[in-house]
C-alpha cells in the first residue's frame, strides 16, 4: 500500500510539472459504465493437484470512474484513474459485491479537433471491498486489463462528452470454505461495458 501511495504521489507531481510544458495539457473525465458479462469459477479442492470444479455465471452491474492526467498536443493521453464498481450475479446466492479500480489509462487519439474518435486501453489492479464469499475480509485484488474505443465530442467552451465501449477482463482471489472443504476461489470477470462521461 506505501507504495501504492508513493507512486501515486510522484505520478501527481509529474503531471504538475509537466502542465508548465506548452505541449501538456492537464485533461480529466468523469465517467458511468453499464457492464455485461460471465464470470467464471476455478474452485480449487486441492491446488497442489490440480482439483478444481469451474463454473460460470452471468454478471450485471455499474461502474463510476474518474481519470485524471495529461495529453500531450492534443493527440496522446495518459493518466491515473480510480473507480467504484457494483457487480450482480444474474443467479446466484452470492448476489453481488462492489470493487475498487486503481489504474493507468492511455489514449489515442484520431484527429486533435474536440469532436474525434479515439482508442485506448487501461491496466491496473482490483481490489474487492465488499460481499461474497464466507470470508470477505480475505478477498485479495487482480489485475484488470480494459481496451476501449470510443468518440468524444464538443457541448461547451470547456466540456466534452464522451461514448465508448469497453471490454474489461478482471481477476480476483480469496480462500473460502464450503461444505467441509477449503477452496480457494479465482474467479475471472470478462464484461463488456458501455460508457458516458463528461471530459474537462
Amino acid at each position: 500500500m506505501k507504495t501504492n501511495l508513493f507512486f501515486l504521489a510522484f505520478m501527481l507531481l509529474t503531471i504538475h510539472s509537466l502542465c508548465q510544458e506548452k505541449n501538456f495539457k492537464y485533461r480529466g473525465d468523469v465517467n458511468y459504465g453499464y457492464m455485461m458479462g460471465i464470470s467464471n469459477y476455478n474452485l480449487w479442492t486441492d491446488e497442489a493437484h490440480g482439483n478444481r470444479m469451474s463454473v460460470n455465471e452471468e454478471i450485471f452491474g455499474h461502474s463510476l470512474r474518474t481519470l485524471h492526467g495529461l495529453v500531450y498536443k492534443d493527440k496522446l493521453f495518459m493518466g491515473l484513474g480510480i473507480g467504484l464498481e457494483n457487480y450482480t450475479y444474474k443467479e446466484s446466492s452470492f448476489a453481488s459485491f462492489n470493487a475498487l479500480p486503481l489504474f493507468i489509462n492511455t489514449k489515442f487519439y484520431f484527429s486533435k479537433k474536440r469532436n474525434t474518435f479515439y482508442t485506448g486501453i487501461s491496466v491496473g489492479h482490483t481490489i474487492r471491498i465488499k460481499g461474497g464469499g464466507s470470508v470477505p475480509g480475505e478477498w485479495n485484488g487482480g489485475i484488470m486489463i480494459n481496451p476501449e474505443i470510443g468518440f468524444k465530442f464538443k457541448i461547451s467552451r470547456a466540456l466534452d462528452i464522451m461514448m465508448s465501449l469497453n471490454y474489461v477482463h478482471q481477476n480476483i482471489s480469496t480462500p473460502d470454505t464450503f461444505g467441509g472443504m477449503d477452496f480457494l476461489q479465482k474467479p475471472q470477470y470478462r464484461s463488456a461495458h458501455v460508457r458516458v462521461g463528461i471530459v474537462f
